[in-house]
């Protein structure tokens, strides 16, 4: 989680948006994952 958290900090201070998926969570409800990435 730690490095989870310094990895997020990264990508945000360089502008970008950072989305973070569990592998169960694309297994069982790809369409709302990929709704997801979409909708940012």
């Amino acid at each position: 989680m730690q490095r989870d958290r310094e990895i997020n900090h990264y990508y945000l201070s360089k502008g970008w948006t950072v989305l973070r998926f569990w592998d169960f969570e694309v297994k069982k409800e790809l369409g709302s994952c990929v709704k997801r990435v979409v909708d940012v």
